[in-house]
């Protein structure tokens, strides 16, 4: 006879800590649950900057990075990135159809941040709680 082993929400298999790429949804608080069985992930909207996202730290709390362009001269541009925990309020925030358009909240797998000039160890790092008030600067080698 075979048992039914049941594990538990919050334990996460190997190979389901990230989801499908760009997975789209119908509401914000379906890409939420997404997230959060598949943690190794971010949110995305097209209205938030373009380097913004909804994430999971490693202790199950929801956090938004935000990021701060700064501009010198023609040319040159900088970022900061600022991150945030995000309260049950400012989750109800991103539910409201009339700012957010609820059809275009997408879900993008953590290997998205292997394009970003400071990688997946940021976005690890990140997770782990460390906080963003400077920039993650040049790669490391």
């Amino acid at each position: 006879m075979t048992e039914l082993i049941l594990k538990p929400k919050t334990s996460v298999a190997s190979g389901e800590m990230m989801g499908e790429h760009q997975k789209a949804f119908s509401c914000f608080q379906e890409a939420l649950d997404y997230l959060r069985d598949h943690p190794f992930g971010t949110i995305e909207h097209p209205d938030m900057d373009m380097l913004a996202f909804i994430y999971i730290k490693n202790d199950g709390s929801f956090a938004f990075v935000d990021v701060k362009h700064r501009t010198y001269g023609k040319n040159l541009r900088t970022e900061k990135f600022i991150d945030s925990l995000l309260s049950d309020d400012d989750l109800k925030a991103f539910e409201d159809p009339k700012i957010w358009d609820q059809s275009k909240f997408v879900y993008l797998d953590g290997t998205e941040m292997a394009c970003r000039i400071d990688g997946i160890a940021w976005f690890d790092d990140l997770r782990a709680d460390l906080s963003l008030s400077s920039s993650p600067g040049l790669p490391r080698f």
